[in-house]
């Protein structure tokens, strides 16, 4: 499974979806419930991210070490997120 990351901290997070910062973290609880039960899975981060990432990494290789390997993608911003992430000037 792939699961993609959006942004590297609660603020960023919310930034970049829309959701509460507090969300950020069921991201993570998902990553750890994947990893309990046996279930293959990756990181993505979506390449926008300004903030550190050693945080992040450091909050992924406490689940697995795999998972700290991130890849990371480029974002593509469809109009609706082009226009939230203009609002919130990210881009």
């Amino acid at each position: 499974m792939r699961v993609a990351l959006k942004g590297t901290i609660p603020q960023e997070f919310s930034k970049l979806t829309g959701a509460k910062p507090e969300a950020f973290e069921l991201q993570l609880r998902a990553l750890e419930n994947l990893h309990r039960e046996g279930v293959s899975c990756h990181t993505v981060l979506i390449d926008i991210a300004k903030a550190d990432r050693g945080g992040l990494v450091e909050k992924l290789s406490k689940i697995s070490l795999e998972l700290a390997a991130l890849e990371v993608e480029p974002l593509i911003a469809y109009p609706a997120i082009r226009a939230r992430l203009e609002k919130a000037k990210i881009i």
